[in-house]
């Protein structure tokens, strides 16, 4: 599972899920509202990890974990680049 925590500039959080081959955990807000958000956080395991290991590059990243945390701009990204269904 890929968890999203995005908070607004009063720290306030909406937190989102994404599984491989679901639609992008966005869709209908509108890709843009990603740059709107303060701080973002990206957690992934599983599937979703490795599909994160696969179709994205340049990522810091541990490979022997199971479980990976993004902040920031690294996040962004991963957001950016989900596919969807």
């Amino acid at each position: 599972m890929l968890y999203i925590t995005a908070y607004d500039n009063k720290n306030r959080s909406e937190i989102y899920t994404w599984s491989v081959g679901k639609d992008h955990p966005l869709k209908g807000c509108g890709l843009r509202v990603i740059n709107t958000f303060h701080h973002i956080e990206v957690c992934a395991d599983g599937e979703e990890l490795k599909y994160i290991r696969t179709n994205m590059s340049g990522l810091p990243d541990c490979s022997h974990r199971r479980y990976v945390a993004w902040y920031g701009d690294h996040a962004r990204f991963i957001l950016h680049n989900l596919a969807t269904s």
